[in-house]
Parts: C-alpha cells; sequence; structure tokens
C-alpha cells in the first residue's frame, strides 16, 4: 500500500521501476551502436598482426630443425660400440670465401682428421670428428690439427649396422640443448598467438 493512500484500487496498484532520467537511454544506445559498429582491422593491420605469431613459428622451426637431429644423433650416438683407432692423416682446409679480399680474422678453418679403426673384423677409414662441423679461425685451427698427429691413438664410436658411420666425439655442447629447449617455448607461443588470430578475423 502506498504511503498516503488507503483505498483498495490503491493499495492494489503494481509498482513500476521511476522513468530514467532524460538522455540515459540515448546514451547507452549510442554507446552499444558505437560498438557494433566498430570498424574491422583493414588487410595491412592484420598482416602485420599476423607476423607476430609467423615469427615466433619460424624461428622455433627453425632452432628445432637446426639442432634437433644433431642432438637426437648425439644421444644415439653415445650409445654405439667404441673401437681404438689410429690417425692417419689430418689437414687444414679453408672454408668460405678465399683470397685476400677477405680479412684474416672473418677465415674460417676446418682441421679434417682421417682414422682408421677396426671393427666387425674389418678395417674402416674415417673423417668425421664431431656432431657438428668444427669451424675455428686459424691460430686455434692450428693449435687443433697439431693435436692429432699421425699415428696417434683416438678413440672412435661407429653406427654397430654400418661403421662407415664414425665419430672421435659424440658429445654436444650446451648450445645445442639451448637451441632445442628454446624452440619449444617459441613453437608453443606462435601456436597460440595464431589461434587467437583467427579466433579474431573469424569472429570479425
Amino acid at each position: 500500500m502506498w504511503p498516503g493512500c488507503w483505498s483498495a484500487r490503491c493499495s492494489a496498484r503494481p509498482l513500476r521501476p521511476p522513468d530514467p532520467a532524460p538522455g540515459v537511454a540515448e546514451l547507452a544506445e549510442g554507446t552499444q551502436a558505437k560498438v557494433l559498429a566498430r570498424p574491422r582491422p583493414g588487410l595491412v593491420q592484420l598482416i602485420v598482426i599476423a607476423l607476430f605469431p609467423l615469427v615466433f613459428l619460424a624461428v622455433g622451426t627453425f632452432l628445432l630443425l637446426h639442432a634437433g637431429p644433431r642432438l637426437i644423433e648425439s644421444l644415439a650416438a653415445r650409445a654405439w660400440p667404441q673401437a681404438d683407432g689410429r690417425v692417419t692423416g689430418a689437414e687444414l682446409i679453408e672454408v668460405g670465401q678465399q683470397g685476400g679480399q677477405v680479412a684474416e680474422r672473418d677465415r674460417s678453418y676446418d682441421v679434417r682428421i682421417r682414422y682408421s679403426f677396426e671393427a666387425g673384423g674389418r678395417s674402416w677409414q674415417g673423417e668425421r670428428d664431431g656432431i657438428w662441423r668444427d669451424l675455428r679461425p686459424l691460430q686455434p685451427a692450428r693449435e687443433r690439427l697439431a693435436a692429432f698427429p699421425e699415428g696417434k691413438a683416438v678413440r672412435v664410436w661407429y653406427h654397430p649396422a654400418d661403421p662407415r658411420r664414425s665419430l672421435l666425439d659424440p658429445m654436444v655442447g650446451g648450445g645445442t640443448w639451448t637451441m632445442v629447449i628454446a624452440s619449444v617455448p617459441l613453437l608453443a607461443l606462435g601456436l597460440v598467438m595464431s589461434v587467437g588470430f583467427v579466433r579474431g578475423v573469424l569472429r570479425g
């Protein structure tokens, strides 16, 4: 019953919420209309936004494909049979550009070590030093060359099914592990960003 009203008709009158203040309804409708009418990003904006997940995916894929197979080979090679071998020769090979146009400090050298070993009753030859190609400046390369004189005894890891695949050192450095580990969050982040981008485009 409303205050000041004692009649039955007055007491049965339903409650009605107060009318909104003038201009509030118009303001709410205008805001909603602006939200609904928000312009869609253009083609250039979509391309720029799409580049972010693509960069993460590209970098992660490169690191994984570059270091992943070598890490797998290193882990497998540690279980290969081992044999005693002998260095049969070693040479220093300049890699990349040659000639006087390249400064000495910018040149890289590969120490090619040749060795022989016996496996399965046969003699085998190998010249692969490690998992990665070991490129060095001139002076460190000369020092490594001097460390493998002809006739030096070496330890050889060889593939049990194919002894032609052999190594003097199956280990890899921390850089290989770092590249593989870093590729995982990069790929995951790129995938999440790609899914979010596609959903945003589909929703408009």
